[in-house]
């Protein structure tokens, strides 16, 4: 036996229902969709904002163009503001309020200035960078049973000239007095001339005594 249900259709498509289709409006004056504007004008700086930041950290934007381009978004930000201020008491309500992932952007426009990164913080990595290498281009040397003078001693001397350019690092360094120490022997000898295997052995044991000392300090 079959049975059927009076008004099921309308059931299925109810008044509710229908106006699911319908387009909703989010302002209704032409003064609430200019507030719409500009919350959604701020929106775009303040992820911009974090983008460009995100982008610097990572190195991928050059000094210069991020200095430029992050002052004139500050600027458009402050402008952009102005213009919800009256809604919101600062740009931590503004976040919240639209669930925004954008903390390194909220610190930059806190400080009101581009990230201050300096070029000789900049070169003072590269310079570490450097000296990492060197160590572990000599220590591979070494291990390799290369004794020759004039192989080991342009190492041992970009190793230490590099170390010296290091402002950070304390001209007392343990490390840096065994560099020398050294350099100074390997001056001492002709450039044809080899470590002995006593001279090797201690090499590669203040050598990697000096690259431990390094790592400490950076830690």
């Amino acid at each position: 036996m079959s049975m059927t249900f009076a008004g099921s259709s309308q059931q299925e498509t109810g008044p509710d229902e229908a106006k699911l289709d319908q387009e909703v409006k989010l302002y209704q004056t032409s003064r609430e969709r200019e507030a719409f504007d500009n919350r959604a004008n701020l929106f775009s700086i303040v992820q911009t904002i974090q983008a460009l930041e995100l982008a610097y950290i990572k190195d991928a934007v050059a000094p210069k163009d991020y200095h430029q381009a992050c002052s004139k978004l500050l600027e458009q930000y402050k402008g952009a503001f102005g213009l919800v201020k009256s809604s919101f008491s600062g740009i931590d309500e503004f976040v919240s309020r639209y669930h925004m992932e954008c903390s390194v952007a909220v610190q930059r426009i806190k400080d009101g200035k581009p990230l201050a990164i300096h070029e000789e913080n900049r070169n003072e990595s590269r310079l570490i960078a450097d000296v990492v290498s060197i160590f572990l281009t000599l220590l591979d040397k070494l291990r390799l049973d290369i004794m020759a003078n004039d192989q080991l001693q342009p190492d041992v001397k970009d190793l230490l000239d590099a170390m010296d350019k290091m402002r950070s690092l304390p001209k007392d360094f343990e490390g840096r007095k065994a560099v020398q120490q050294w350099l100074d022997i390997l001056k001492g000898m002709s450039a044809s001339d080899e470590l002995n295997a006593d001279q090797a052995r201690q090499m590669v044991f203040d050598i990697e005594g000096a690259y431990n000392e390094f790592n400490k300090f950076l830690g």
